[in-house]
């Protein structure tokens, strides 16, 4: 018998029978590896582009897309649009399982605050989260045994008590030079417009590290560039025209505060990464290396002199005066109490404070440098304002001095709340709340399986913005429908324009229609009047509200009692905004005109 007879075909080549039946086999595991991880839609009739179910990468394609032009949370807007339905489907890769994307207000508000049984942070969160901080608790869901451990150590950080006391005060410093600032360069640029958003980012880093660490006036890096301006007014670089900005130089800030910012804005790798863990731990342990210890040895030094402060036997100095100092002394009374050693230094200690810095930092700055645009192109609303901060801080305006603190914090101007509100609505910071099922549920008469992913994206249609379509009361939660006049529906013909007025009612007739005491008279803020899940809502909706705010309030009174903010030029005025781990605007110009 031949070889060729013996082997066959193969055997005359020298292969191996069994080499074409691994070679199939492997092949067949490799198909079924492919379509194993296609897109597999939820069962029922949820919606979704058919044509992202059909490839490998879902909608991923489509996302990129919409990254390249810096905006790709628009697409979450876009999607349900061309759908035409407040509710849909979205497949990510590297992800089998789609997540929901819901964009009614209703329904979110529902699963938010009345089925947090149902409902908890998705882990998705803690992909996002826990690449700044494992132990930091928004990287936690709520059955997460550690999660009472972490919001029982930072209790008392939004207690009135806290935030009037330590943090106003803080906030109110920092307000101070940044008005000195900006009036030196009102008096520098000549009735030009001049670059807000680093002034305004460094000044909310500046106080969220005095409120978390006590850091002194005197060492943030607002008194800083403060104090750095007015030795460098011969190097100001002035505009050809009244239309051109004007630039200033900064001082070099210090390694310390630069490596927060990086390291904070890492956290955008969460939200843009296929894997968020694996691609962020590469990252931090080669080009962010350096910035992530220099954060750590900013923790470790702070948290010790903190506890030689606070251990002092001078009485001045062991007060407490930030987040950390009341975090501390917790640890400290409970390390004597039972006879042990403080554990200063535990990870969710250093991870809280960080995570307090972080989270606190880049909303605030962001949501600050938009208000400044509101504020530009809404002349009659600010001048309303005004008039309103004129009036609730009657004696100050009298005196021709700045208001206090205290004025700002407990005076009621409801005009100034709603602005405010207002500002809030419309502002892009962060559009999107995740959440994931705990269980089999049912979201607008949709079926949605236990471990489900569901993306709240309050910029959509029936939404902060926008008008929804018309759902049947029959399909909604029992919950939902219960609750269905808790909070007012916006007017669909102005629910896009920006009109602080929709959050006031009246309450007594006024004395008279004209300015002064009379024009405030008889109107409250009421923060139910329409939909609004900026700060999210329920047990797991955001842990520094009120600190921001404080913030806000007080940053914000400062700015419109020391300066008319005049319209900037079109060209410097776009709306667009940047995806970063916030939505910053990709234009922030102020023109001023100083009052006092």
């Amino acid at each position: 018998m031949t070889e060729a007879s013996r082997g066959g075909l193969f055997g005359s080549w020298g292969i191996s029978p069994s080499l074409p039946i691994a070679l199939v086999a492997i092949c067949v595991l490799l198909y079924r590896l492919y379509i194993r991880h296609f897109p597999k839609p939820i069962p029922g009739n949820i919606p979704y582009n058919i044509l992202s179910a059909r490839r490998l990468i879902g909608d991923s394609l489509d996302i990129r897309r919409y990254q390249k032009t810096g905006d790709f949370r628009r697409f979450f807007h876009d999607h349900n649009t061309k759908l035409n339905t407040s509710i849909s489907q979205v497949f990510m890769f590297p992800y089998p399982k789609p997540f929901v994307l819901l964009t009614d207000f209703r329904e979110s508000y529902d699963i938010l605050s009345k089925r947090h049984r149902d409902f908890d942070r998705s882990k998705r969160n803690a992909d996002i989260f826990g690449t700044i901080g494992t132990n930091f608790h928004l990287a936690m869901q709520t059955r997460d045994p550690r999660f009472k451990g972490n919001k029982e150590l930072v209790r008392d950080l939004m207690t009135p008590a806290f935030l009037n006391e330590v943090s106003a005060v803080h906030i109110y410093d920092i307000a101070t030079v940044l008005v000195d600032m900006w009036s030196y360069k009102v008096a520098q640029a000549a009735g030009r417009p001049f670059s807000a958003y680093e002034d305004l980012h460094y000044v909310a880093l500046d106080i969220i590290l005095a409120a978390a660490f006590g850091i002194p006036l005197e060492q943030s890096t607002t008194q800083k560039q403060y104090e750095f301006l007015q030795l460098q007014s011969s190097k100001i670089k002035s505009a050809g025209s009244k239309a051109d900005p004007v630039t200033y130089d900064r001082t070099p800030i210090a390694e310390s505060r630069t490596a927060l910012m990086k390291v904070t804005g890492t956290v955008v790798v969460g939200y843009k990464s296929p894997f968020p863990r694996l691609h962020h731990w590469i990252l931090r342990n080669t080009i962010w290396r350096r910035d992530f210890a220099l954060k750590e040895a900013f923790i470790t030094d702070e948290i010790n002199k903190g506890v030689e402060r606070l251990t002092s036997e001078n009485s001045q100095e062991n007060r407490m005066r930030c987040a950390m100092d009341m975090m501390l002394l917790r640890e400290l009374g409970y390390a004597k109490k039972e006879g042990r050693k403080p554990n200063i230094n535990a990870p969710r200690m250093r991870d809280e404070l960080f995570g307090y810095v972080a989270t606190g930092h880049d909303t605030s700055s962001t949501t600050l440098s938009w208000i400044t645009k509101f504020l530009a192109d809404n002349q009659s609303a600010q001048a309303k304002l005004r008039r309103q901060l004129r009036t609730a801080f009657a004696e100050a305006h009298a005196e021709k001095r700045q208001p206090t603190v205290m004025e700002i914090i407990e005076k009621p101007a409801p005009f100034l709340d709603a602005f405010l509100e207002e500002c809030l609505r419309m502002t892009k910071t962060i559009p999107t709340i995740l959440r994931e099922a705990l269980t089999d549920v049912t979201i607008l008469g949709h079926l949605v399986p236990k471990g489900t992913s569901i993306m709240m994206y309050n910029h959509g249609p029936g939404g902060q913005l926008e008008s929804g379509f018309n759902i049947p009361e029959a399909v909604r939660s029992e919950t939902s429908q219960s609750s269905k006049d808790r909070v007012g529906e916006w007017n669909p013909d102005d629910i896009s324009r920006f009109l602080p007025e929709r959050w006031l009612q009246r309450t007594a007739e006024a004395k008279s229609d004209g300015e002064g005491d009379a024009e405030f008279e008889g109107i409250e803020y009421n923060a139910n009047s329409g939909p609004f899940l900026t700060f999210g809502g329920g047990p797991r909706g955001c842990f520094g509200r009120k600190l921001a705010y404080m913030e806000l309030r007080i940053v914000m009174a400062m700015l419109v009692w020391n300066f008319e903010f005049q319209p900037c030029p079109a060209e410097l005025s776009s709306y667009e905004g940047i995806d970063a781990a916030t939505v910053v605007p990709k234009q922030c110009y102020v023109r001023l005109k100083q009052l006092l």
